[in-house]
């Protein structure tokens, strides 16, 4: 993928906003409020879409998301192994170059990856690998 118009968000419009356990019904009523549609609960989060106007409306007056991300591709994982496979599909030098520092983290939820350390392990190890394998370089974690 070379073009950040392949992402699911810039497809779809649709973005998760993760929330406090137990404020997911809260939160789709404040991202309706907000100007989002198409809201559905989810575990400790919302998925909704929206326009520009309104995911920038949601991000700046929102009282309940903790932070709002913008999903890049979804897969169903079975194993670690796959989880770094698919992430090194991506083109990460859309979002970041050898000189930039970043972090990865995970949640899994009924999931074959039981620790989500490990997942984001497994996905940092994937763009660090590309990046080195492509420019002899990696970024800062």
């Amino acid at each position: 993928m070379t073009d950040n118009r392949e992402y699911e968000y810039s497809r779809f419009n649709r973005y998760f906003a993760q929330t406090a356990d137990g404020l997911e019904e809260l939160a789709v009523a404040e991202a309706e409020r907000l100007g989002a549609v198409d809201v559905k609960p989810a575990y400790r989060g919302i998925y909704f879409s929206a326009g520009f106007d309104a995911l920038y409306r949601y991000n700046y007056c929102s009282r309940l998301a903790t932070r709002v991300l913008a999903p890049l591709v979804t897969f169903d994982c079975h194993s670690a192994r796959y989880l770094y496979k698919t992430a090194g599909l991506i083109d990460w030098s859309n979002f970041l170059g050898t000189k930039q520092t970043f972090a990865v983290f995970a949640n899994v939820s009924d999931s074959a990856i039981a620790h989500s350390q490990y997942a984001a392990l497994r996905v940092k190890d994937a763009v660090v690998d590309q990046f080195r394998e492509r420019t002899g370089r990696r970024p800062n974690i």
